[in-house]
């Protein structure tokens, strides 16, 4: 993965040239997009998780960055969706 995309739009354009090989999104119609045009598609959830799984945050700071754009944030991310994600953190956890 040496490039990636964040935004929409334009940038959707950019990345079917062949510029980009991740998209980077929480936009529900642009993941959709980004998926029907064969792009690795992740929002803010699967960013968190990968930081916390490549040690670069503790399950607690995980936890909480789930958690804040839950409660603070417009973007549209559902309590489902994140207590899952808390869920496979912690089960990584336990594998470790």
């Amino acid at each position: 993965m040496d490039k990636a995309v964040s935004n929409t739009g334009p940038l959707i354009h950019l990345a079917e040239m062949g510029e980009f090989e991740l998209f980077l999104t929480d936009d529900l119609d642009a993941r959709d997009v980004g998926k029907q045009l064969g792009f690795e598609v992740h929002g803010s959830v699967g960013v968190i998780a990968r930081a916390y799984r490549e040690g670069l945050i503790d399950l607690k700071m995980a936890k909480r960055a789930f958690e804040d754009p839950y409660s603070v944030s417009k973007l549209f991310v559902t309590r489902g969706i994140i207590e899952g994600a808390i869920r496979d953190l912690e089960m990584f956890q336990l594998q470790d």
